[in-house]
This record gives structure tokens, sequence and C-alpha cells, in this order.
């Protein structure tokens, strides 16, 4: 692995711990799927109001993976989305 490529990865994972441990509303990050939303609801009620509520108990269960090598076309959708 590349140096560059280590170091996107690092920074990726920071990122994505960093929203991890962050307090955004599941409400929030749920609002556009409204089923999942619904069903996220009916099974914990306003027992995790944020992502960190939710991510502190399993947090030994995640394993955070770059994916970009498998799925292509997620890096180019994510570059296009922050380029607007």
């Amino acid at each position: 692995m590349s140096t560059a490529c280590f170091a996107r990865e690092v920074e990726n994972q920071k990122h994505v711990e960093k929203f991890f441990n962050g307090g955004r509303a599941i409400s929030s990050v749920l609002s556009r799927r409204v089923k999942l939303r619904n069903q996220f609801t009916d099974k914990f009620g306003d027992r995790y109001p944020t992502v960190r509520d939710y991510y502190l108990p399993r947090r030994d269960l995640v394993v955070i993976q770059e994916v970009s090598p498998f799925v292509p076309e997620s890096v180019a959708a994510a570059v296009e989305a922050e380029d607007e």
C-alpha cells in the first residue's frame, strides 16, 4: 500500500470515527429513509437520540474498513457530491 493510500484511509477513518462519536441526531441521519427511521423508532423508541448514543455500546463490534477499492463508483459519487 502506498503512503498516499494509507494517509487517505487513515483520514477517512478519522472522519468515520468523528461521525460515530459525534452528536448528530439519529432522526437527522435517517430523515431521508422514512421506513428505516420508523423501524429504528419502533425497535428502540427514544433510547438513542444521537449516533454516539447508539454507537458507544456497540463500538467493540464495529470494524471500520475502507471500501473504495471494492466499490469505485461510490468514490466517484462522493467526489461529485463534495463538488456540488
